[in-house]
């Protein structure tokens, strides 16, 4: 079962795909042969491409990129270069253990609350959620029907604010593994998906978050 409105564009996006494989640029590496790509080597190029992104954001004077949106835009470059194969962390038999990576990153920004300050932020918390909520499924209904998006696709993109990167990419997977009754049909989903959500995130909390916690602060 898939969101109403939302197959027709599923099904154009997989009609694109063997275009979408070569990339959008006219350069690309030839494929690495398929014994050298066993885990290590997948994992390691991986890991190469990350470390690359991150040294280049560090050594940016003022850091003015964030380096989640800098190995972004290299992944995104790597892909499109054929140096990174698609889906490649499932391929290096590495998914559960990125997955078990990224919620461990949202555990540690908890180590230093406390059962008290959990209490008292608890009201306010579920108060600026719920009123957060309404105000993004409202604005991003009007929004979408202006980018051609179902009210759906626009609130879910909307909402990608309240958590941002790694919840929009766990939670990109679990609703295609939810709705999806069969294995084509949830990488159909998730193609469609997953781009828009992660794009979000990054857009809504790595960057826009910043700038309005800027701003705000100078009324404090």
């Amino acid at each position: 079962r898939v969101v109403r409105g939302e197959l027709p564009q599923v099904e154009t996006a997989v009609r694109t795909e063997a275009v979408a494989e070569n990339g959008i640029l006219k350069f690309r590496l030839p494929p690495m042969p398929e014994k050298y790509q066993t885990s290590f080597v997948l994992m390691a190029k991986t890991a190469i491409v990350a470390y690359a992104a991150v040294s280049l954001a560090n050594a940016i004077p003022g850091t003015p990129i964030h380096p989640y949106v800098m190995t972004l835009i290299f992944g995104i470059i790597a892909g499109e270069l054929g140096l990174l194969e698609k889906d490649i962390l499932t391929k290096a038999n590495a998914f559960g253990l990125a997955i078990l990576s990224l919620m461990a990153i949202i555990m540690t920004s908890l180590n230093k609350a406390t059962p008290e300050m959990l209490a008292g932020l608890l009201a306010p918390l579920a108060g600026t959620l719920v009123l957060g909520a309404i105000g993004i499924f409202i604005a991003s209904s009007i929004t979408g029907r202006f980018l051609g998006l179902t009210p759906e696709m626009a609130s879910a993109i909307g909402l990608s604010a309240l958590f941002g990167f790694p919840g929009t990419f766990i939670l990109s997977h679990e609703a295609a593994k939810a709705i999806a009754t069969n294995e084509e049909e949830r990488k159909k989903i998730l193609d469609h998906i997953l781009p828009k959500m992660l794009v979000a995130g990054f857009v809504t909390v790595t960057i826009a978050s910043v700038i309005m916690a800027g701003f705000f602060a100078n009324w404090l």
